[in-house]
């Protein structure tokens, strides 16, 4: 049985909805952002879906993380376009191969 994802935005809060195998949040700042990307990675949930986006003047993030079996995985954030590029092609000849991409300027 495949879980639906739907959020329903109440006033300007963030929100989560909770199932067992995945977690969906939006209008987290960048900051806590990281603190829930952290936390869940460390409950076993990986990165899933993440968009960014700006609300209010200011960087946004709306992410799915998901509970599974995965094969090793890595991540990065916060780096320039040329960052980005070195540090891809470093995990391209590591053999990963690109899995969820964000992208706000």
């Amino acid at each position: 049985m495949m879980n639906e994802v739907a959020v329903t935005a109440i006033g300007m809060k963030t929100m989560c909805y909770i199932r067992d195998r995945w977690r969906a949040y939006f209008d987290l700042t960048p900051v806590r952002y990281r603190k829930r990307f952290r936390a869940r990675v460390v409950q076993g949930f990986r990165l899933s879906h993440v968009e960014t986006y700006v609300s209010r003047q200011r960087m946004r993030y709306a992410a799915i993380f998901v509970r599974d079996t995965w094969p090793d995985w890595t991540t990065y954030e916060g780096v320039t376009l040329l960052q980005h590029r070195s540090e891809f092609y470093r995990h391209l000849r590591a053999g990963y191969r690109l899995g969820v991409k964000g992208v706000t300027e």
